[in-house]
């Protein structure tokens, strides 16, 4: 993998914000600040069309300022917000989807989701999502003294779920961009319903947050689902196979070429997650996910999680031993039901 923008390598490490900068004829890459946690900005892409129309692939932390660097950006190459013709949103994070309604208010812009992720949006606006109860705490073995601080939805916090999107995108529909040749690739993962937009007129994938050059997206971070996080992460890596060629644009960090390589490194953490997991229950079949938690590699160390770090981490590891459990059968205790059915509010109701 090799960086393509000097700039950006620059900023991220130094842990700056990089400038605005333009990736392609007509194509621009914004950074957008979002105002807490570890990530300091995301990378928003403006697209002109052939009739000067603006294009925007995700619409960034909703904020005043961001508004105002949007702005600037649009002045600079001649043009205004209420030139905004559509959004086109990858995911439902608020870092992604903030500002897109209120573009839709100053331009008329359509906003543009991918299907699966605004039935997902409808459902958890419905309060129907996935939510750690104490007794699903207490199934997985989680302490007592440390229940209350993971009970909750088992998402990122996001008041934009209400949204209705204009178009609804499935897997391989091609953008209304005169002039450009954008299709979706769905990429289920980091969300139920995830999207890519692989550009083959500009040799483009912009890859939101299912690829990122330096850091592994979390996974099952919004929406109820069928299958496993895991498995439709893992399956997501292998369709995008097709655009190794192509240059990725991600959410965050800065772009690069070598998509094969990183494709192979995030599917490797996965598979070394689950070959850890697989070790823990290896020494203790009975373990709780909990005690399987706790023997995994964490970035920052497992008794430095708390909170929704932690409560993603129990999570993602119910994530991988229920990947286990699924492809041999091996694991039929510490997590007795799939991590769907324990998600699912009737299948809770019932039990």
């Amino acid at each position: 993998m090799k960086a393509t923008s000097a700039g950006q390598l620059r900023a991220l490490t130094a842990d700056t914000v990089p400038d605005t900068e333009e990736i392609r004829p007509g194509i621009w890459a914004v950074p957008l600040r979002i105002p807490h946690g570890r990530i300091r900005y995301i990378l928003t892409y403006l697209i002109l069309d052939t009739r000067d129309d603006v294009h925007i692939i995700d619409a960034g932390w909703d904020s005043v300022l961001n508004l105002a660097t949007l702005s600037d950006a649009l002045n600079d190459i001649g043009r205004a917000v209420t030139d905004i013709s559509s959004v086109t949103v990858t995911h439902m994070h608020p870092d992604h989807i903030g500002m897109a309604s209120r573009l839709r208010d100053y331009s008329g812009a359509e906003i543009r989701i991918g299907r699966n992720e605004q039935q997902a949006m409808i459902l958890m606006a419905e309060g129907v999502e996935p939510t750690l109860t104490p007794a699903h705490l207490e199934m997985w073995g989680v302490p007592g003294h440390r229940q209350e601080e993971l009970t909750g939805p088992i998402s990122i916090t996001n008041e934009f779920y209400s949204l209705q999107a204009d178009v609804l995108l499935g897997d391989a529909e091609a953008l209304n961009i005169p002039g450009r040749h954008l299709t979706v690739v769905d990429t289920p993962g980091h969300t139920t319903g995830h999207i890519c937009l692989a550009d083959s007129s500009s040799g483009i994938l912009f890859s939101g947050d299912h690829v990122l050059p330096t850091t592994h997206s979390g996974l099952g971070l919004g929406g109820l689902r069928s299958k496993n996080p895991v498995s439709d992460y893992l399956a997501s890596l292998e369709r995008l196979a097709a655009f190794d060629a192509y240059e990725v644009c991600p959410g965050h960090g800065f772009r690069f070429v070598g998509l094969a390589q990183r494709r192979q490194d995030l599917a490797q953490h996965h598979l070394r997650r689950l070959n850890e997991t697989s070790v823990a229950l290896a020494k203790n079949p009975t373990a709780t996910v909990w005690e399987v938690a706790e023997q995994l590699s964490w970035g920052s160390g497992w008794h430095q999680l708390k909170g929704y770090h932690l409560q993603s981490a129990i999570a993602q590891t119910a994530m991988h031993l229920d990947h286990i459990r699924s492809s041999d059968g091996s694991y039929r205790r510490g997590n007795p039901a799939p991590l769907h059915a324990i998600f699912d509010p009737t299948a809770a109701a019932a039990r």
